[in-house]
C-alpha cells in the first residue's frame, strides 16, 4: 500500500471531502433486523435511537419491520462512555466497488481517527438536529460513539474497525 501522508493522494478517486447523499433506505435496509428495548429504543446492531429521535421518514420505514424485543439495552449501562471528546468530521473514502459502504473519517480531540458507515452519519446529521458525536477519549474505534442532538444523549453509533489504513496521515 502506499504510504503517503495526502489522504487526497492516499486514497485517489476515493477521496471526497463531503458526505455522501443521506439516504433512509442505506440507513435500514427491507431485510435487516430491529431490536427494541423495554425502554423504547430502536437498533439495528450499528446504531441505536431513542425513539424521541427518530425521524419520520425512518419511522415510516420501521413500520414495515418485524421490531424484536430485547431485554438488555446498551442505554445506561456501561457503554455511554463518561470520558468523551467531540469528534471532527475530516473526509469520506468512497469505495471503489459498488456494494460497499463508504466510510466517514473523524478526528477525536487526541488526534486519535475514529471511522464510521458514512451513510449512517450523513443520514443522522441531517435528520437529528444539531447532530454531533462523541467518543471514548482513550479507545474511540472500539467502543460505541454517542450520538447527541444539542447537549442531549439520543443514540449510539458504532465505528468501523479499520486496522492500521490511516498510520502515517497528515490530517
Amino acid at each position: 500500500m502506499e504510504t503517503n501522508s495526502d489522504p487526497k493522494i492516499r486514497f485517489g478517486e476515493c477521496y471526497s471531502e463531503n458526505l455522501v447523499e443521506p439516504s433512509v433506505v442505506k440507513v435500514l435496509q427491507k431485510d435487516q433486523q430491529v431490536y427494541y428495548s423495554t425502554k423504547g429504543n430502536l437498533t439495528n446492531g450499528h446504531w441505536l435511537l431513542n425513539p424521541e429521535f427518530i425521524p419520520n421518514n425512518l419511522k415510516k420505514r420501521l413500520e414495515k419491520h418485524k421490531l424484536i424485543k430485547y431485554d438488555s439495552c446498551p442505554q445506561e449501562t456501561n457503554l455511554w462512555s463518561t470520558q468523551t471528546s467531540n469528534l471532527k468530521y475530516l473526509f469520506t473514502i468512497l469505495p471503489p466497488m459498488s456494494g460497499k459502504a463508504p466510510c466517514a473519517i473523524f478526528r477525536n480531540s487526541t488526534g486519535k481517527i475514529v471511522t464510521f458507515n458514512a451513510e449512517y452519519v450523513s443520514y443522522f446529521s441531517h435528520w437529528i438536529k444539531n447532530f454531533r458525536l462523541q467518543a471514548d477519549i482513550k479507545e474511540p474505534q472500539m467502543l460505541p460513539t454517542v450520538i447527541y442532538s444539542g447537549d442531549q444523549k439520543i443514540g449510539l453509533l458504532m465505528p468501523y474497525l479499520m486496522g492500521n489504513l490511516f498510520d502515517g496521515l497528515c490530517i
